[in-house]
C-alpha cells in the first residue's frame, strides 16, 4: 500500500500545501492500483506535460498514460509499491512544486518475482 511520509520543510500556505500532499497521495494510489481514470484527473492534459523513467521520457498525457502506466505499471508489473518519503512542497502564488524521494517495489508479471 503507498505510504507518504512527509520530513520536509513546506512553503506557503497550509491548505495549499496540504492539497499538494493530497495529489501525492493520489498519485501513489493510481500507481499501486494503475487507475487510469485516477491518472486522468490528477494529471495535466497539458502537451507540454512530461515523464522522465529508466526507460525514457513521454510527451503529453496520452503518451505517459499508455507507455508508463498502461503498457509499464500495468502490463509488466503485477504488483506495483510506490513509498514516497522526504516530501518538500514549495506553494508561490499560482504555482507549486513538490521535491521528494521514492523506493518502487514491483512484482513482474510474467516471473511473478520481484
Amino acid at each position: 500500500m503507498p505510504v507518504l511520509v512527509s520530513v520536509g520543510i513546506n512553503g506557503g500556505n497550509k491548505k495549499d500545501v496540504g492539497a499538494i500532499h493530497g495529489l501525492i497521495n493520489q498519485y501513489t494510489n493510481a500507481i499501486h492500483k494503475v487507475d487510469l481514470k485516477l491518472l486522468s484527473q490528477i494529471w495535466s492534459h497539458s502537451p507540454e506535460v512530461s515523464f522522465i523513467y529508466p526507460l525514457g521520457e513521454e510527451h503529453g498525457f496520452d503518451a505517459i498514460e499508455q507507455h508508463v502506466f498502461q503498457n509499464l505499471m500495468g502490463g509488466m508489473f503485477s504488483a506495483r509499491d510506490l513509498e514516497i518519503n522526504a516530501v518538500t512542497i514549495h506553494v508561490n502564488g499560482d504555482a507549486a512544486w513538490s521535491e521528494f524521494h521514492w523506493i518502487f517495489t514491483r512484482q513482474c508479471a510474467k516471473t511473478n518475482q520481484p
